[in-house]
């Protein structure tokens, strides 16, 4: 089985109000005693009207989207079938104000989306079905909220994306006629400062995005056109083109490390070749060729300081695991695995992946030294259902400090998944634990893992008969606990979409059945079952 096949499991989520989701004791409920704290969890503000509705699926009901943070502001937008909302808070019920309000057309639908922060201002788009998608602005007050220029070319169509600040200004991607034509835009937020910097023609798309300490550099496709490496800083004259590579090349990754952009280019002349550019032409170079072969597969990569990890697999099948610093002899192979592997990241001095047992029916973690000296088994990730032949992978990874959290799904034919627990690893035995075993078993909404970066790690999590709730964990089992009960009883608040602004994460959740609500809790929050603190 393919590696999509095993590891892509990630699809869950359930009916709002349809119970399809079993309620039910969590393996881990012997130690979970404790909530936090009283006042932990606050309901910022109901953004949703009273006379809302619910019965769609749980991922389609309305709730606060697209939730930034802009100079110590929330920022976020909701959408109703009446119409589309931007709002702002600063945390405080009397301070979460709508700043726009645009009514739903008489057919299909207004919305904002793609809220992208630079400086103190927000950008963001407005969808309309009329006219695709026009860019505005926000300075976070309802007369400074207004749109910035109508871009379209044709009349059913304009698309913008690829929004990245850049000097205090906005770097987009524009298609005023749909894919075909590409042209580079920048704005300062006024119309007469929104202007196309650069026009890439037509049949071309634009891939690779990344950054240097003075650019942003991407790549331009084109029909009968290899693949061109552009940099640019916003302006006509900083937008230059460094690079033309073979009609055959393709571009397969980027990344950024130490202010440079790497870039990994696979051909069928040169193999898989690992590049690097400051945003300079003199600073485009090849650093090594990773593989004779153009057709390997790339994994995930991860940087942690100066050091990237990436790894590559072919039909083998086989997994090579290399890590660079940016630097030529800094590239180099740390090991090959006989197997398909999911590299999960970098804890501590380690490279942590996931592969399967022979049996197919376990999950086990492994560790490369940065440093060199060979694989190790770490763990072996139990599966209480491998004797009912389910499939087994991963639901969600993030690291925070030197640890890895994961969660793993074991999988069913039933509306629902077995079980998804919540692991933590440090790239020790005896620093690789189970924390909870009650996480969601949807298959459609897909609560995330939230690094708070404070140290602890917010999540979503059911124990005995209570629903799913907020929890946070600091990779203990005594500092793994509910933060609050919601919805009080068995029925569950569905947390979705976690934001850090200042010294608090926002939230959704359902306090009742009848609609989600904006809800905030400390980002430093610390509970252990004998003495709950909120700090």
């Amino acid at each position: 089985m393919r590696m999509q096949g095993w590891l892509g499991l990630a699809m869950t989520g359930c009916l709002v109000g349809c119970g399809v989701e079993p309620e039910g004791p969590s393996p881990l409920a012997q130690v979970q005693a404790q909530v936090c704290a009283p006042g932990s969890a606050q309901e910022v503000k109901q953004v949703i009207p009273p006379d809302h509705v619910p019965g769609g699926w749980l991922n389609e009901e309305p709730r606060p989207r697209w939730m930034t943070d802009v100079a110590g502001t929330l920022f976020f937008a909701v959408d109703l079938e009446r119409g589309t909302t931007l709002w702002k808070s600063d945390g405080t019920t009397a301070g979460t104000i709508p700043l726009l309000t645009l009514p739903a057309p008489d057919t299909g639908e207004r919305r904002i989306q793609n809220l992208t922060a630079v400086g103190t201002r927000l950008f963001f788009e407005v969808y309309d079905p009329a006219k695709g998608l026009t860019l505005w602005v926000s300075d976070g007050t309802a007369t400074g909220t207004l749109q910035v220029k109508d871009l379209s070319a044709c009349d059913d169509f304009s698309a913008q994306y690829g929004f990245q600040a850049l000097d205090g200004a906005l770097s987009f991607v524009h298609e005023p006629c749909g894919a075909g034509h590409v042209e580079l835009w920048g704005s300062d937020g006024t119309e007469a400062g929104t202007v196309r910097v650069q026009d890439f023609g037509n049949e071309t798309m634009i891939s690779g995005d990344a950054r240097t300490f003075s650019a942003r550099v991407l790549f331009v496709h084109q029909d009968g056109v290899g693949p061109r490496l552009w940099r640019t800083d916003g302006t006509a004259a900083g937008t230059i083109q460094l690079r033309t590579f073979g009609t055959q090349s393709r571009v397969v990754r980027t990344l950024e490390v130490s202010g440079a952009a790497l870039f990994i280019v696979q051909d069928p002349t040169t193999g898989t070749t690992l590049w690097r550019t400051d945003g300079t032409a003199e600073g485009t170079r090849l650093l090594k060729r990773l593989d004779a072969s153009s057709t390997v597969v790339l994994e995930n990569q991860h940087v942690v300081g100066g050091t990237a990890v990436f790894a590559f697999y072919d039909a083998g099948p086989s997994t090579e695991v290399w890590k660079t610093d940016g630097t030529e002899s800094g590239t180099v192979r740390l090991d090959t695995f006989g197997t398909e592997a999911r590299l999960l990241g970098i804890a501590g001095p380690y490279a942590i992946l996931v592969t399967r047992s022979a049996d197919q029916q376990h999950q086990e973690l492994r560790r490369l030294s940065l440093s060199g000296g060979g694989k190790e088994l770490v763990a072996v990730l139990d599966n209480p259902f491998a004797d009912e032949s389910t499939g087994v992978g991963l639901q969600g990874v993030i690291r925070t400090g030197d640890r890895i959290f994961l969660s793993q799904v074991i999988s069913s034919m039933e509306p629902t998944n077995e079980q998804v627990s919540l692991w933590v690893t440090d790239g020790t035995a005896a620093g690789t634990r189970e924390l909870a075993g009650g996480l969601s078993t949807s298959k459609v909404a897909q609560p995330p893992l939230f690094d708070t970066g404070t140290g602890t790690v917010l999540f979503v999590n059911r124990v005995g008969w209570s629903g799913l709730e907020p929890w946070v964990t600091d990779g203990t089992l005594a500092g793994t606990q509910p933060i609050a009960d919601i919805q009080e009883g068995p029925g569950s608040s569905h947390p979705l979409e976690f934001q850090r602004v200042g010294n608090r994460v926002f939230f959704n959740a359902m306090p009742t059945v009848r609609a989600f609500s904006l809800w905030s809790v400390p980002a430093a929050l610390s509970c252990s079952a004998g003495n709950p603190v909120a700090r």
